[in-house]
């Protein structure tokens, strides 16, 4: 949960919320790796803040 926490922190857009985010009935079930992939290489900065306090190696970012 936390790396899903910290991606919609950071790449607010990235996961398409509905406006009440992560909680709202109508948010999808999973994520959408390509989607998330897509938000991190627009900024490979934010991505590797990420990526160094999760401890996941950026490629593997998507994917969790």
């Amino acid at each position: 949960m936390t790396p899903l926490l910290a991606l919609d922190y950071f790449f607010p857009q990235a996961l398409s919320l509905p406006s009440a985010g992560l909680v709202d009935p109508q948010a999808p079930a999973m994520a959408d790796p390509v989607l998330i992939e897509t938000a991190l290489a627009s900024d490979e900065a934010k991505a590797a803040i990420l990526s160094a306090r999760l401890e996941i190696p950026r490629p593997m970012l998507a994917a969790r």
